[in-house]
């Protein structure tokens, strides 16, 4: 436990450096509670047999000759009421300083904890997005919510084991006091203790360990099967993932039963222990010590009663020493989470983005997101301002790559990014992105109000804003419709609205930030005809006098752009204008007679071959 302790110790130090007064007034406040509980077990039995006994007894220990002062007085009456203060003076000591340890102890633990969380959260909102594809949603959850918890747990347990160790100490001391060589027996108790139930606590760690993984699996599972309940009752699935769940709560219950067999052995074998070692130490003091003259019956009685307080305070102590060991996977699972040295980070630069002013140039770009697997090869073209550029190309071909990486969700590899002449790993990544709005066909909605859905990020918008915006994506007929017109709650991920609709809030919401450059990922697949030309009407109005960035599947939602871009496996093949890349017959023309020829859905771009 020692060897665990101490890293647990120093990654905590950090986020208690402040509290560092707090925690000694703490300390010192238990030390003090663990003495007075000392002196009113181990002083009330000395004080009782010397007061009945009417005289000091053999014993010449510091008990005895604190208490030899009462036996002066004269008065029983008065004599035994400054015996019970004493006690209750003790006792009342004890508990006031008992009290005051344990709340700051709990101040303590809470500030910890909100601080943990706090770390957690602002770590995985600062990770690079390869962070999220290399792990699952639900053991996120699970180390955020389940693990913590669990970690708040056994910090109660850590704490409650110092206070049950100072609490012992100091009954030791008084031991000492009375005969070091009943205590030696007695500490040669404790080892041996220790000694039998260390393997225990090993293998109740190794167990914890496996219950985290049983657990974060069980939460990742839920997570994933509430996120795609809708596929898995299309494909009548049900059946699958309820024994799929069952197993592994199955093999959760079979961990979590075997720990708490485990757990319960400790108390029952410190029992015997402690209890075999009292009965030894008092044959031991009864052939040896007493008939020797080295101790007397009552310090006999004395060490006895004192030794009765310490052995289910040792018996606790180890118990809850396996209930720590338990719950050190779960600080293991928090400090996996918070740890920075292998985690992806999107250093932020320096030079504050205000607006494109020229151009965007992708210059020699290579990207992959993995080193065996090249996604973009020495990608070279621009984006002029105020201009729609269309990237064009098939499934893999690195399209959505590019507006990821203009976005800064990832860096380029090899090659740079430039914007206005910088590179874009200069400019703040807020204020870049800021200037910056992605309307995909996969429209995220919170499960909140539209209101707030439109003006999600923003600040001081008015009411005549949002409404203006929601009339030029072609949402505000809709919206009014809703039970709650602007206040209708969406539900999870807006599953309350059509495709469509969802869409064109998102056109809204891209509206209310003004963008400066304006990516359009498939925004209008998966729609029905009505729902594509509301949409289609919405972004002509969004785009106009914007630098737009368009990645699509459909020719004709591209037919207006300035400048086509087609890409393949990786790498730029053609880019110029509509006419110019018909009439070149190459890869675009190629696409082009895949998709339209023969088909209705073109119909309007045939004039222009």
């Amino acid at each position: 436990m020692t060897s665990n302790f101490f890293p647990l110790a120093r990654r905590l130090s950090p986020y208690l450096n402040d509290l560092k007064r707090l925690i000694a007034f703490a300390f010192v406040a238990s030390v003090i509670a663990s003495f007075a509980e000392g002196f009113g077990v181990g002083l009330m039995v000395p004080l009782l047999q010397e007061l009945f006994a009417q005289g000091t007894s053999q014993s010449g220990s510091f008990l005895s000759r604190f208490f030899s002062t009462f036996l002066h007085i004269q008065n029983p009456t008065l004599r035994l009421g400054l015996i019970c203060l004493t006690i209750l003076g003790a006792v009342t000591l004890k508990n006031f300083f008992n009290y005051t340890g344990t709340t700051q102890m709990a101040k303590i633990r809470e500030i910890l904890i909100l601080r943990l969380r706090q770390a957690m959260f602002l770590q995985l909102q600062t990770v690079g997005l390869s962070f999220y594809s290399e792990n699952r949603l639900g053991d996120l959850m699970q180390t955020q919510f389940g693990e913590l918890e669990r970690a708040k747990q056994g910090f109660d347990f850590f704490l409650q084991m110092i206070s049950k160790a100072l609490t012992s100490l100091i009954l030791v001391l008084f031991l000492l006091f009375l005969s070091w060589q009943l205590t030696l027996i007695a500490i040669a108790g404790v080892i041996l203790t220790v000694w039998m139930v260390n393997s225990i606590h090993h293998s109740i760690q190794r167990r914890g360990e496996r219950m985290t993984r049983y657990a974060t699996q069980l939460s990742a599972n839920t997570l994933e099967v509430l996120s795609g309940i809708q596929l898995i009752k299309t494909s009548a699935s049900e059946e699958y993932e309820i024994e799929r769940f069952n197993s592994t709560s199955q093999q959760l219950l079979k961990q979590s039963y075997g720990f708490e067999k485990q757990v319960h052995m400790i108390m029952p074998i410190s029992e015997t222990i402690g209890i075999g070692v009292s009965l030894g130490i008092i044959l031991t003091a009864y052939t040896f010590l007493i008939n020797h003259g080295l101790l007397s019956a009552a310090g006999l009685l004395t060490f006895v009663a004192v030794l009765l307080r310490l052995i289910p305070l040792t018996i606790e102590a180890n118990f809850l020493r396996g209930q720590l060991s338990f719950s050190l996977a779960a600080f293991d699972r928090v400090w996996q989470l918070l740890n920075p040295d292998d985690k992806p980070y999107i250093k932020n630069g320096k030079r504050r983005f205000t607006g494109l002013k020229q151009r965007i140039l992708l210059r020699n770009v290579n990207f992959s997101y993995d080193l065996d697997k090249p996604v973009l090869k020495d990608v070279f073209f621009e984006i002029p301002k105020g201009k729609t550029t269309a990237l064009v190309g098939g499934s893999g071909s690195g399209k959505s790559t590019i507006t990821k990486l203009l976005l800064r969700f990832y860096d380029v590899n090899g090659g740079s990014i430039e914007i206005d002449g910088f590179d874009i790993r200069q400019y703040e990544i807020e204020s870049l992105r800021k200037r910056m709005a992605v309307v995909s066909q996969d429209t995220f909605l919170f499960n909140c109000s539209v209101r707030d859905n439109l003006a999600y990020g923003l600040e001081r918008l008015s009411d005549w804003e949002i409404v203006e915006a929601a009339r030029q994506a072609n949402a505000d007929e809709f919206i009014r419709n809703l039970p709650q017109g602007y206040d209708t709650p969406l539900g999870d991920r807006g599953v309350r609205l059509s495709g469509g609709q969802r869409q064109r809030l998102s056109i809204a919401r891209a509206l209310l930030r003004n963008p400066d450059i304006l990516i359009l990922d498939e925004a209008t697949s998966n729609l029905d005809p009505e729902s594509e030309r509301l949409v289609q009407e919405a972004l002509e109005r969004i785009c106009y006098h914007r630098t737009t960035i368009i990645i699509a599947h459909r020719f004709s939602t591209i037919e207006n752009a300035d400048r086509l871009i087609v890409l393949d496996q990786g790498e730029v093949k053609e880019q110029g204008t509509w006419n110019q890349l018909i009439e070149k017959q190459g890869l675009f023309w190629k696409l082009y007679n895949l998709q339209c020829v023969g088909t209705t859905e073109c119909a309007p771009l045939l004039a222009k071959v």
